[in-house]
């Protein structure tokens, strides 16, 4: 008799856990809700996550900015440097 007693509260409670979730998604298909949690939470939560990360942005900009300067100079310098044997030829040296 236990037995079956244990099943019928563990059904009861999967019945009432389904109805509040049901009742949950219902409220959360809402407009007014989703508003209502973007304005007072996600908004303010991204403001600071942003907030918090931008200056790290900007170095990240910055330090690939530099890094794209340093490999054109580099390129160009490569592209137009004289070979040894010529720079040697012009000046005399064999």
């Amino acid at each position: 008799m236990e037995k079956g007693s244990k099943e019928h509260q563990k059904e009861k409670t999967t019945k009432m856990i389904r109805a509040w979730i049901d009742q949950f998604a219902h409220v959360m298909q809402s407009t007014d809700t989703k508003d209502f949690i973007q304005v007072l939470v996600l908004d303010p939560f991204i403001k600071y996550i942003m907030g918090q990360i931008f200056p790290y942005i900007i170095i990240a900009f910055c330090l690939f900015g530099a890094v794209l300067i340093v490999v054109i100079l580099t390129f160009v310098v490569v592209l137009f440097r004289q070979p040894i044997g010529v720079v040697n030829a012009v000046n005399g040296i064999a």
